[in-house]
């Protein structure tokens, strides 16, 4: 997870973040999300970025990123705005489901 209007958060996911969720559990699916996509909207977060010549997080670069680290997607979340909640639940619960029956059957899909 990483806020869109986090850059240092967000460059710290290939170097940081997944490799110590492979370090801790080396057989899960790991979904990225950007979380507060809600403040996208809001001028005054915008010009806060702006004065760090920084930018919002594109769904683009967060697609790329979960690509680039081997996620198994990218989902945006604004839990203010009650968006992408349901999706990043579900997508959790469809891998989890996914990798129980692996363990269970002892077949690994690729």
């Amino acid at each position: 997870m990483f806020a869109v209007d986090d850059v240092k958060s967000f460059e710290n996911i290939p170097t940081i973040w997944i490799p110590e969720i492979i370090a801790n559990s080396s057989t899960c699916s790991i979904i990225l999300c950007g979380m507060k996509s809600d403040l996208r909207g809001r001028k005054d977060v915008e010009e806060q970025l702006h004065e760090k010549g920084q930018t919002f997080i594109t769904q683009e670069e967060g697609d790329f990123m979960a690509q680039h680290c081997g996620c198994a997607g990218y989902i945006e979340v604004s839990s203010l705005n009650n968006e992408g909640v349901q999706e990043a639940l579900t997508a959790a619960l469809y891998c989890t489901s996914r990798e129980y029956d692996e363990k269970k059957s002892g077949c690994k899909s690729q």
